[in-house]
């Protein structure tokens, strides 16, 4: 379509941002959270959390069973402002993966899960 001189009506190819690196204190932070969910240390992971989402941490990190993961990787990392989401799947001999998805955020000098999904057995787009 044509702008008519009015640059800000242009529909077209958006201009895409640069990808900034992640910080490395938020890296750190979830790799705590990562071995906290290895070690099914239920309380650590509530301590670490905000108030909502509590029970849920405590409900997932319960469902783990201990000592069978031996290994873990971080699928993804995706930015939200100032928000990180990372899914993570963990690894064991003798047990199915363990997936899930949670949300980083810094509030007081800390890094705190906002958000968890357990994302195992489920079979969609955000599970592969």
């Amino acid at each position: 379509m044509a702008d008519l001189g009015i640059r800000d009506n242009v529909m077209g190819p958006q201009p895409i941002a640069q990808r900034q690196p992640l910080p490395s204190e938020m890296l750190e932070a979830a790799e705590r959270v990562i071995a906290m969910f290895e070690r099914v240390d239920v309380r650590g992971l509530a301590a670490i959390s905000v108030p909502a989402v509590v029970s849920e941490v405590r409900t997932i990190a319960s469902s783990i069973a201990p000592g069978r993961y031996t290994r873990h990787e971080i699928i993804a990392v995706a930015r939200v402002i100032h928000h990180y989401y990372l899914k993570m799947r963990m690894f064991g001999d003798v047990v199915e993966p363990f997936s899930i998805q949670f949300r980083l955020g810094h509030k007081d000098g800390q890094w705190l899960i906002w958000e968890i999904v357990n994302l195992t057995g489920w079979r969609a787009a955000w599970t592969r």
